[in-house]
C-alpha cells in the first residue's frame, strides 16, 4: 500500500486505497454545498458548506493523490477560486460515503419532487445545472432591480433554467 500521511496531509498513489469511499470527479465549486435538509427551494440561502467533507487533488507532477479535508471556517470565494484550476483540469475528486451518497439522493429526489410534481430523481450534473443558474439569477435580481433591462435579463435565466428542466 502506498498511502503515506504526514501531520497535515494524506498522499495514495490510487483512490482506491480510501476504504469506505466513492470518488466522484469534480466539476463545479458549489458540490462543496449540500442543499439542507428537508429544504426543496434552491437558494444560496438554503446551501451549507459540508464540513468533513474527504476530496483528494492529483498532482500529475507527483502521481499521487493529496487527501483533504473540508473545515469549519470557510470563504466560498477563496475555495471557488483556488480550487477551480483543479476542477478545470479534472484533477479534483470528492471521496463520497455511503452517508454522502445517501444525502446526496434524497437531494436529488427532493428537488425532482418540487419542480416536477411526481417522484423521480434528478441527474446529479443537471441539479448543478440548475442550482448553479438558479444562483445566478438570484445574484442577478438582487443587483439589477430596477435598472433598464432587468426583466429581460431574468427572462434568459429562466430559459436556461426551463432548459435545463427539460434536459
Amino acid at each position: 500500500m502506498s498511502k503515506t500521511t504526514h501531520d497535515i496531509v494524506q498522499f495514495v498513489a490510487s483512490l482506491d486505497e480510501i476504504e469506505g469511499y466513492t470518488p466522484l470527479k469534480g466539476i463545479h465549486w458549489l458540490e462543496f454545498y449540500r442543499l439542507q435538509q428537508g429544504r426543496s427551494v434552491l437558494k444560496w440561502e438554503h446551501l451549507d458548506y459540508i464540513v468533513g467533507l474527504k476530496y483528494c487533488i492529483y498532482s500529475p507532477s507527483e502521481r499521487l493523490f493529496f487527501v483533504r479535508h473540508t473545515r469549519e471556517r470557510f470563504d466560498h470565494e477563496s475555495v471557488s477560486q483556488s480550487l477551480s484550476g483543479y476542477l478545470n483540469d479534472g484533477n479534483l475528486y470528492f471521496m463520497l460515503s455511503p452517508e454522502d451518497i445517501t444525502a446526496t439522493t434524497a437531494i436529488l429526489e427532493r428537488v425532482y419532487k418540487y419542480y416536477f410534481k411526481k417522484q423521480g430523481k434528478l441527474r446529479y450534473r443537471q441539479y448543478l445545472s440548475l442550482l448553479e443558474q438558479i444562483i445566478l439569477r438570484d445574484e442577478y435580481h438582487k443587483r439589477n432591480t430596477g435598472i433598464f433591462g432587468h426583466k429581460s435579463g431574468i427572462a434568459q435565466f429562466e430559459r436556461k433554467i426551463n432548459e435545463i428542466l427539460k434536459s
